[in-house]
């Protein structure tokens, strides 16, 4: 490793990587996930398609 001088605005070539691991995810207002409100539409499509005539 040679002895270069410490400049303002250069991060060093060690560190954590585990620092940020995953991006921060939004809190769900939904006790699943959204899951139920996805599902519940998913439904009304199909049954839209079905009898649809």
């Amino acid at each position: 490793m040679t002895n270069a001088a410490i400049t303002p605005g250069i991060q060093p070539q060690n560190h954590n990587t585990v620092t940020i691991k995953t991006e921060p995810q939004p809190l769900s207002s939904t006790d699943k996930g959204g899951k139920k409100m996805a599902i519940s539409a998913l439904k009304k499509l199909i049954f839209d398609l079905i009898y649809d005539d």
